[in-house]
């Protein structure tokens, strides 16, 4: 049986994270950089070594895509940093899903204020800069939307 890789496409606050809270997981392993990163660094962000903790997330991605099914819990908010991991699942023969939390910005900032994790203004905002919205020609077998 080939295995899928579902991208979550989203800003800091879209709810990602919590969504994959609520689901019901069968054969499907969860990789976010963001623990990577902490588990690496001790730190939620620490530039020296980011190569490091990108390195370690695609490898784990080569080996685990083989075995089970995977969702990739990151912004992966423009075609370039999509594009690695569907390069990614084409090589291992497996069809991409992108699942796009659509939730508008304020609300995201809302939401990044309640938690301890947060993410400044300035930061946001050249993520807003960088957004492109993802579609079916980047490789994804299906993109859906998922709503505030």
């Amino acid at each position: 049986m080939k295995h899928k890789m579902y991208i979550l496409c989203g800003l800091p606050g879209s709810g990602k994270s919590t969504w994959l809270e609520y689901r019901t997981f069968s054969n499907e392993i969860v990789l976010c950089p963001d623990e990577f990163r902490k588990t690496i660094t001790g730190q939620d962000y620490y530039a020296p070594l980011d190569e490091i903790v990108w390195f370690c997330v695609k490898n784990a991605a080569r080996v685990l895509i083989k075995q089970v099914d995977l969702i990739i819990d990151a912004t992966s908010l423009s075609k370039g940093s999509r594009s690695q991991w569907i390069r990614i699942a084409q090589e291992a023969g497996v069809q991409v899903w992108c699942y796009y939390f659509d939730t508008p910005l304020e609300l995201c900032k809302e939401r990044i204020e309640k938690r301890e994790r947060v993410v400044p203004d300035e930061v946001m905002e050249r993520m807003v800069n960088q957004f492109e919205y993802p579609t079916l020609d980047e490789g994804f077998e299906e993109i859906l939307n998922i709503g505030p």
